[in-house]
């Protein structure tokens, strides 16, 4: 019988409207085989379907109380969710090894925590196939050149992980809104032989914050015995974070934040995410010494942004207040910031409505 390679892993979804699927996960080093990770990974895609959570492998009582409170506040979110009944034999807690991971896409969340828990993390943690799409290896070359550059002179180990996940998960749940933490929650628990917590980079501020699938109410709730996930950087508002990473080099020369990747490039320049952290580093007189991106900013593409998202109209708020703070004098990028939430007033009062009724809550 030849030997199994503990560097691949996956399970498989029965009992879909659509049939079932089968998710796969490869990294660089041994990958947990005790099925832990496999409520986090389809919890949110049965709540869509319908369908109840009957699992072949044992799971700890920690983790499944966690997936139930996790349950009632994506309903909160999302009334739509179907409650899931969750059946499976009882696991015994394990030990946690000493080892600190950290989530780090090269993004500015990712280098924020990073760089602030520098003493702490002993694993940087890169995944294939959530941002990057898992068949685009041009992008995911070069990304992954970054953040092992970036890793080196940081003196973190580097883990990397190659998934489907995501290309199953999109056909049923919202990956923005309500699924990705549980697709980071997944990875890290795989990676329970090396780090024993987990650091998440946060997208929002907490008085910012928006129903998202990684979040500060949400994401604790996947942990185990043996893994921790932690939450960070709420404290922060983007621009903030943008401005706290400015000065470092390491970042200045590898911080990719693009979501268009457009021809394998690394940063566009083009797309609002880009032109919004863009907008920040020339605040913080940083622009033309980041490597990443054009030396100036051209901001004309945001007026083609026609139904900006929550989190397009938190930022522009904040870079605007700040661009007036740090004297910035752009006409024509305030004008168009400006237009991000003029154009849909009611995107931002949505926000604003849920993040109280999240306040409320807590």
């Amino acid at each position: 019988m030849p030997t199994p390679d503990l560097r691949q892993t996956g399970f498989e979804l029965r009992g879909l409207a659509g049939g079932s699927a089968r998710c796969m996960f490869d990294a660089d080093v041994p990958l947990d085989q005790s099925g832990q990770s496999w409520l986090a990974a389809s919890l949110p895609i049965l709540m869509v379907a319908g369908e109840d959570a009957v699992f072949d492998d044992a799971l700890e009582p920690i983790a499944v109380a966690g997936a139930e409170r996790a349950q009632s506040i994506l309903r909160e979110w999302n009334p739509t969710l179907h409650r899931v009944i969750i059946e499976a034999d009882q696991a015994a807690p394990g030990e946690p090894v000493e080892g600190v991971g950290c989530f780090f896409s090269g993004g500015v969340d990712s280098f924020y925590s990073a760089l602030t828990l520098r003493d702490e993390i002993t694993h940087l943690i890169f995944v294939q196939g959530f941002d990057i799409a898992i068949d685009d290896d041009q992008l995911a070359a070069r990304a992954l050149a970054g953040v092992q550059s970036a890793a080196r002179e940081l003196g973190k180990q580097l883990i990397t992980v190659r998934t489907d996940l995501r290309a199953v998960s999109d056909r049923w749940s919202p990956w923005g809104e309500e699924y990705h933490g549980a697709a980071l929650a997944a990875v890290a628990l795989l990676l329970a032989d090396h780090v024993g917590r987990v650091i998440i980079p946060s997208t929002f501020q907490t008085d910012d914050a928006v129903p998202w699938g990684s979040h500060a109410d949400l994401d604790p709730l996947w942990s185990t015995s043996r893994v921790v996930l932690e939450h960070h950087g709420v404290d922060l508002h983007r621009s903030d974070k943008i401005g706290a990473i400015s000065a470092d080099p390491i970042a200045l020369r590898h911080l990719r934040v693009c979501w268009q990747q457009e021809n394998g490039e690394y940063n566009c320049g083009r797309c609002s995410k880009c032109i919004r952290t863009m907008a920040v580093l020339q605040a913080y007189g940083a622009l033309e010494a980041c490597a990443t991106f054009p030396s100036t900013i051209d901001s004309s593409p945001l007026r083609q942004v026609r139904r900006p998202k929550p989190y397009e109209v938190i930022d522009a708020r904040s870079i605007l207040a700040l661009l007036k703070a740090r004297g910035v004098r752009d006409r024509a990028l305030r004008r168009d910031l400006r237009g991000l939430m003029i154009r849909d007033s009611r995107v931002w009062q949505t926000a604003r409505a849920v993040r109280n009724r999240i306040r409320r809550r807590r």
